[in-house]
């Protein structure tokens, strides 16, 4: 099963292709990056732009399951503009549902999923970064530089629990 794991950040964000214990590939998105859109209305919406460069991921990785961090909120009265454009982002990833072989679409909060792989709800980038190098064989960290790599460090992260928790449910069916 190939997995996209999603960070969306604020105006970038982490994507990376796992299967099983190899990550295919890992990238930073920024909000333009090489993306060519038609007409006047599709490139002023964000969530089609979005959208379209994820879709070219999902098409070329031939990905069965997306899954991402899911934005939380945080006790904030209103809404920043940051806030909206991870909205955005979560929005044409949903849309993904559409996109080829894409069965499933699975949010996944930050403390979860850092508390599945790590065991610690408040891990730092640090220990996760530990555990993904002695996982993969990668460092994201390295390979991006600290701010992009935190991006990419949770979007492996996120699916990396996921295919986790898959593999544990899969022997617990099989165990019954």
């Amino acid at each position: 099963m190939r997995i996209l794991g999603i960070d969306p950040g604020d105006k970038n964000c982490g994507v990376a292709v796992l299967s099983g214990e190899t990550c295919l590939y890992h990238k930073y998105l920024s909000k333009d990056d090489g993306i060519r859109v038609i007409g006047q209305a599709a490139q002023e919406n964000p969530v089609y732009r979005w959208f379209m460069r994820l879709k070219g991921v999902c098409v070329k990785n031939r990905i069965e399951t997306v899954v991402y961090e899911d934005f939380v909120y945080q006790g904030r009265r209103t809404y920043s503009k940051n806030t909206m454009i991870m909205c955005q982002i979560i929005g044409a990833i949903r849309v993904l549902r559409t996109v080829g072989d894409v069965r499933d679409i699975v949010g996944i909060r930050p403390d979860v999923w850092r508390q599945q792989l790590i065991g610690n709800a408040k891990a730092k980038d640090d220990e996760v970064s530990w555990v993904i190098e002695k996982r993969l064989g990668i460092d994201p960290l390295a390979d991006h530089g600290r701010v992009r790599g935190q991006h990419v460090l949770d979007a492996i992260g996120v699916a990396l629990c996921w295919q986790d928790r898959q593999s544990i449910e899969s022997r617990i069916k099989e165990a019954k």
